[in-house]
């Protein structure tokens, strides 16, 4: 092992100077450490998922839960649970009202949800980059990778300026 690498090391510096000196400068090269690497998941993958895996196999990974689905209620910054209690509220409404004036509160309903839900995706962007933006700050990454949902976030962070590359 390492004592039989000195001993020939010292054996051959003997024969040659020129060997020893370069000997002592590749030594003292530091080996370079894997790239750290920011992984921010797509919208309904997550921390554990197989590319968050596949990166800390390789790399020195950080990889965030953001939090976030769709479709996921209990996700704190997915945009289901808001939608719910917003189809709960006025169906009650429409409900409790009866007759035409529950139709004309279901419409209202209807004709609002994709405004509604646009807005929550933006809410559930915004709470994700700033919960990136910390990463960014701890982490202080090489790389960050983004994929799908995780990929906007990425491209927020850089148009905010918390990540330059």
């Amino acid at each position: 092992g390492e004592r039989s690498r000195a001993s020939m090391l010292a054996r051959s510096s003997a024969a040659s100077p020129n060997l020893a000196a370069r000997v002592v400068l590749m030594s003292s090269v530091a080996t370079p450490r894997p790239p750290r690497v920011l992984f921010m998941h797509g919208l309904e993958s997550g921390a554990f998922g197989s590319k968050a895996r596949w990166l800390s196999e390789r790399f020195e990974t950080a990889a965030p839960d953001q939090q976030v689905s769709a479709y996921n209620p209990l996700r704190r910054n997915g945009p289901m649970a808001a939608c719910l209690a917003y189809v709960f509220s006025f169906g009650a409404a429409a409900r409790y009202a009866g007759g035409s004036i529950g139709l004309s509160v279901a419409g209202l309903a209807s004709a609002g949800l994709v405004p509604f839900l646009q807005w929550r995706m933006r809410v559930a962007m915004r709470r994700c980059v700033a919960l990136m933006e910390v990463a960014l700050r701890r982490e202080k990454p090489d790389v960050v990778v983004g994929s799908s949902w995780g990929g906007a976030v990425a491209l927020k962070c850089i148009e905010q300026g918390y990540w330059a590359g």
